[in-house]
């Protein structure tokens, strides 16, 4: 009977190395490709076992069940792993960094942590959220990422969508006319949205600087505003404010391209005023 009772005590300690455990985190948001040791909190088991957790999370997205990755991890040498908790949630810190800011119509790449981190992690009874001041703009942000009572600042290029031309045909810088059936309007990301020509209502007002190749979408560079009115020529100027809108004949005192500010003379009165060229022999004064 002695015996019995040695044999059961040295085979449940012999069994004891057959069990270990894992305990992460409710939330992982992954900012690096590869994680750290940050992403477990606990564990008896051996470092293969917690490297291969590692790898199976930092490749993972979504819902990921423990008895599943459990199932995965275990050897002959661990047949019995247990992982909590039960269910983790397992995503990419862009893809949430997206899913806050996604009224904004904004993306984002290239994130880092201003510090160490290869993941942000939150547990069941917090979120995460994010506090960015100046993403009106795009380029590299500094982000704050929230968590409870905790913080962490993120750093991210950030670029908006917004409406472009694309070129629907191969145009000659010898085109006479652009007109609106040249362009298809798109959604584009851009870094530096000052840099694309988007005025497709006035683009006949404008010529192209160089061949253009189908496709490409079009830029500020890409073209130069046409002389609409010359010096002493006679033009149609539209006056209105808030009350009043006339038509009547001005002057022009000098020339110049659409969107230019000139002196236009009444012909009558000779009094001077300012007005903007908004077509050919076209000005509106605004009073």
């Amino acid at each position: 009977m002695m015996k019995y009772f040695v044999f059961i005590f040295l085979f449940s300690l012999v069994n004891s190395g057959y069990t270990c455990e894992i305990v992460t985190h409710d939330k992982i948001y992954k900012i690096n490709k590869i994680l750290d040791d940050s992403v477990i909190k606990s564990s008896d088991c051996p470092s293969s076992i917690k490297d291969s957790f590692l790898d199976m999370v930092a490749s993972g997205n979504g819902s990921i069940h423990s008895t599943h990755l459990a199932n995965v991890l275990s050897t002959k040498e661990n047949p019995k792993i247990t992982i909590k908790p039960a269910v983790i949630q397992v995503e990419t810190i862009s893809d949430k960094l997206q899913e806050h800011f996604k009224t904004q119509s904004i993306t984002f790449s290239n994130v880092s942590a201003l510090y160490p981190y290869s993941a942000l992690y939150v547990e069941k009874d917090h979120d995460l959220k994010f506090e960015c001041k100046n993403c009106e703009s795009s380029g590299r942000k500094n982000i704050k990422a929230m968590m409870g009572s905790q913080t962490v600042w993120l750093s991210a290029t950030l670029m908006h969508k917004i409406k472009a031309l694309k070129i629907k045909k191969n145009l000659s810088y010898h085109t006479p006319i652009l007109t609106k059936d040249d362009f298809e309007i798109i959604e584009t990301l851009e870094k530096d949205p000052s840099q694309l020509f988007t005025d497709l209502d006035n683009i006949k007002f404008f010529k192209l600087n160089r061949n253009l190749v189908e496709g490409r979408v079009l830029k500020v560079h890409d073209l130069r505003p046409k002389n609409l009115i010359t010096t002493g020529q006679k033009i149609q100027v539209h006056v209105s404010n808030n009350s009043i809108k006339l038509k009547t004949v001005g002057i022009a005192k000098r020339g110049g391209k659409f969107g230019d500010y000139i002196e236009i003379e009444n012909p009558k009165s000779k009094k001077i005023m300012m007005g903007k060229i908004t077509g050919h022999n076209t000005a509106v004064i605004e009073l």
